[in-house]
């Protein structure tokens, strides 16, 4: 997968619900906001660059159009819209009345009265530093709900592409007995010895099978490098480090490929293990034609 991050037109296009929805570009971008901080962060800007673009009504009439059809239809976004309209209109009302300030002759308001029930040595500093210490506890606010949501949203698409990945399982064993594909798919969910008659996770391979696709479910959302390690009877028979977990509040996944050389028949385990950590290992049995 392409790491770079896209230019500011890209995810404006993007936000805007300009781009192809089934098109590549646009499923990358979906994963990339999971798995890249700096691409969820350029994500941020440009939102609150549309919304402050709407609010001040600078945008052309196409652009607001798809904020309304398209942008808004994020809860998330109608509460970033509604935060920043009501600041600006609170900032708006205290800069055009402010309490006790009446007006001059020429209309604008007396400095000199401002909040007159404030101790004289009060200066215009401190009510700066007031107003800033307001603005910075709504973007807190708002920063918290973002983090939330984000959580959230990635929590369901990890749930959602697990589900997508057992569905396309369940088409590739229909259609099996018609076609055999190259690479074959192994899911690993929970680890564990073996245990007596227990039925562990099976793996066939045909014989134009040339990889097997694994994917393993950690225990716990931590993020980092992971090694693992192919072993039967002991021995080990294939490894590989530096594997990135896919991580969310849901959990972890490892993704990685196996050429189907080093895999013997009958039970076979892959070994997790991170740093000076402990390791988990995940059982299974394969079959070959």
């Amino acid at each position: 997968m392409e790491n770079s991050v896209p230019t500011e037109t890209v995810i404006r296009e993007y936000l805007l619900g300009r781009l192809d929805v089934d098109s590549e570009l646009v499923e990358r971008m979906d994963e990339q906001m999971l798995s890249d901080a700096e691409f969820s962060e350029s994500i941020g800007v440009v939102e609150d660059e549309i919304i402050e673009e709407y609010l001040e009504g600078t945008l052309s009439p196409a652009d607001k159009l798809s904020v309304q059809k398209h942008f808004l239809r994020s809860p998330e976004r109608q509460r970033k819209l509604q935060i920043a309209r009501s600041l600006s209109r609170h900032l708006a009302a205290a800069s055009a009345h402010p309490t006790g300030m009446p007006a001059a002759a020429d209309g604008q308001p007396q400095i000199f009265v401002f909040f007159r029930s404030w101790p004289a040595f009060r200066t215009y500093a401190e009510i700066g530093a007031l107003v800033l210490l307001v603005v910075s506890l709504f973007s807190v606010v708002q920063l918290r709900r973002e983090l939330q949501s984000e959580v959230r949203e990635s929590g369901q698409k990890l749930a959602d592409e697990r589900e997508r990945v057992a569905v396309l399982n369940r088409q590739i064993e229909g259609v099996r007995e018609l076609t055999e594909p190259a690479t074959a798919t192994l899911n690993l969910l929970q680890p564990g010895v073996t245990r007596g008659n227990a039925k562990l996770p099976q793996l066939r391979l045909g014989s134009l099978t040339q990889n097997v696709h694994v994917e393993i479910a950690l225990s716990s959302a931590v993020p980092g490098r992971y090694s693992v390690t192919l072993e039967s009877a002991g021995k080990a028979l294939w490894s590989q480090s530096g594997i990135e977990a896919f991580t969310s509040s849901a959990g972890a996944l490892l993704l990685f490929d196996v050429p189907v050389q080093p895999l013997m028949q009958g039970e076979n385990r892959f070994v997790v293990s991170r740093g000076s950590g402990s390791e988990l290992d995940y059982p299974f049995n394969t079959s070959k034609q």
